[in-house]
């Protein structure tokens, strides 16, 4: 009986190892910008593009308390997105954009933006 409970706790083990352990898949984001050294109220255009499994939203900080995302309409390879926005004050920002996949993986990249 005791070999039997073992057995059985083993097998339990290794499969909710298996199935409740698996780690995010491969992540790759990239984000480009139309220009990095714009006047006040110059529209800045992002393209980001992802790869990885199961990717379901990108998202992007502009670093000025404002943000967008895109949700993808089903888990998808690849997303490539334009974001677009206007910078109202002059300053330094430092846009963050982040993929997320179906399984809470998340990775970023920056990018750097002078409104002079």
């Amino acid at each position: 009986m005791i070999r039997r409970l073992l057995s059985l706790s083993a097998a339990v083990t290794l499969l909710y190892g298996c199935v409740h352990g698996l780690e995010p898949l491969p992540l790759a984001i990239t984000v480009v910008s139309s220009d990095t050294t714009v006047a006040a109220s110059d529209t800045v255009q992002f393209l980001v593009k992802s790869t990885g499994r199961q990717l379901t939203q990108v998202s992007i900080d502009f670093g000025d308390a404002t943000s967008d995302f895109v949700q993808a309409p089903a888990p998808s390879n690849r997303i490539d997105i334009l974001f677009k926005h206007p910078y109202a004050a002059p300053g330094t920002y430092d846009a963050i954009a982040t993929v997320l996949d179906s399984l809470q993986g998340a990775k970023s990249a920056n990018l750097q933006i002078t409104v002079q």
